[in-house]
């Protein structure tokens, strides 16, 4: 068998977001192979590339090889010439929005207090942000990192993920962020602190659920952000 260099297995790993466009979740854990696209392995000097074939075990490529050199036992999958490209990564998330431009100015505040006023509109929310999820990776966006959302909505997005039952990418997820009184986001996707302590507080409940976002105030707000605060709030999930 003839294998491609190594690199474009890396970028083979957008296939998944391939199939759960065009074939659906189930086909995720298939035993397949897919062929007659048109691969951009992504580097620099990329140009589109035909003739190549990646076989799919479960959720891992198992190989990426020329179309005439498949092993046995693999399904055929036909692209029909659609392209197959590196999944996407999106740094900068906020899970209760939907990116789309608004006609009038809300108020974001009241927005969450409300999503968060009771059980049944808290599953709302949820089932808001998983929608918006499942967009992102139906667009090629195969990672996420949220920067500031709904409570720990963004933590419950990220754990069903990953026990398959959404469809989304894989979520670094934050929940609430960090500001300062007049800061952004305070009060709705952010945590509101005056002091460095105030600022590590939310890091105890725990760290690792937190990517600390903190951002200086506006002109209206008399607390800067100082150094201390900002060493505070250096945590973040790892990929």
């Amino acid at each position: 068998m003839k294998y491609i260099s190594r690199h474009v297995r890396i970028w083979a790993i957008c296939l998944l977001s391939v199939f759960a466009t065009y074939y659906g979740a189930v086909m995720l854990f298939a035993h397949v192979h897919v062929v007659n696209g048109v691969m951009l392995d992504g580097t620099r000097d990329m140009t589109p590339r035909t003739g190549l074939a990646v076989c799919v075990d479960g959720s891992r490529i198992a190989a990426v090889c020329d179309a005439a050199d498949v092993p046995e036992g693999y399904a055929r999958v036909d692209l029909g010439g659609k392209y197959l490209l590196p999944g996407l990564i999106n740094l900068h998330v906020h899970l209760p929005a939907s990116g789309k431009p608004r006609k009038k100015p809300s108020d974001p505040k009241k927005l969450v207090k409300l999503i968060t006023s009771n059980g049944l509109m808290r599953r709302i929310g949820v089932e808001m942000c998983e929608g918006y999820a499942r967009t992102e990776l139906l667009s090629g966006v195969t990672t996420i990192r949220t920067v500031g959302g709904v409570a720990d909505f963004d933590t419950i997005i990220r754990d069903a993920a990953r026990r398959g039952e959404i469809l989304s990418p894989r979520v670094v997820a934050s929940n609430m962020a960090v500001s300062v009184p007049g800061g952004h986001m305070a009060g709705s996707l952010a945590y509101e602190a005056r002091t460095p302590e105030e600022a590590a507080a939310p890091i105890s409940t725990p760290c690792r659920e937190l990517m600390i976002s903190v951002e200086r105030a506006s002109k209206l707000s008399p607390y800067p952000v100082i150094p201390e605060v900002r060493l505070a709030c250096s945590v973040t999930e790892s990929l």
